[in-house]
C-alpha cells in the first residue's frame, strides 16, 4: 500500500509484499475485495459500535477484547481510499502507472488465513 501512497514517494528504496493478493477496490466488496471509501469505513464503524452496544469510542475501548463481537466486515487491518494517504483505488493506481516503482520481493505463508480465527491452539 506505500507504493500507492503519493506521501511515501522516496522515503524507501523497496518493499516486501507479504500476501500479495490485494484486489481491486469493489463498491460490493465481494470477497477477497476488502477496501473501503473513508465514508464507508466511518459508516461500518458506527455499525460495529452499535452491534457492541458503544455509545462512543471511550465505551468502545472500554470494552473486554473477548466480549467484542467479530467483525470481519470492518476491514480488519485494511487500508482505507481516504483521499489523500491512499487517494484512490490501489488496483487502478497501478493500472495507470500511479505508484511509487521499487523493486519488490513476494511471499506467501501457507495457511495465513487461520489467524483470523478467535480461537488459537497449535492445532
Amino acid at each position: 500500500m506505500l507504493c500507492a501512497s503519493p506521501l511515501a514517494k522516496g522515503l524507501f528504496h523497496g518493499t516486501i509484499s507479504r500476501v500479495a493478493d490485494r484486489r481491486p477496490y469493489s463498491r460490493y466488496h465481494l470477497s477477497g475485495e476488502n477496501m473501503k471509501t473513508l465514508p464507508q469505513a466511518e459508516a461500518a464503524g458506527l455499525a460495529y459500535a452499535q452491534s457492541a452496544n458503544a455509545a462512543s469510542l471511550a465505551k468502545l475501548r472500554e470494552l473486554d477484547a473477548e466480549k467484542l463481537p467479530i467483525g470481519m466486515n470492518m476491514g480488519g487491518a485494511w487500508p482505507i481510499i481516504d483521499g489523500y494517504v491512499i487517494p484512490d483505488d490501489q488496483y487502478k493506481l497501478y493500472k495507470e502507472g500511479k505508484y511509487n516503482s521499487t523493486p519488490m520481493l513476494i511471499g506467501y505463508n501457507s495457511d495465513e488465513r487461520l489467524n483470523f480465527t478467535r480461537k488459537k491452539s497449535p492445532e
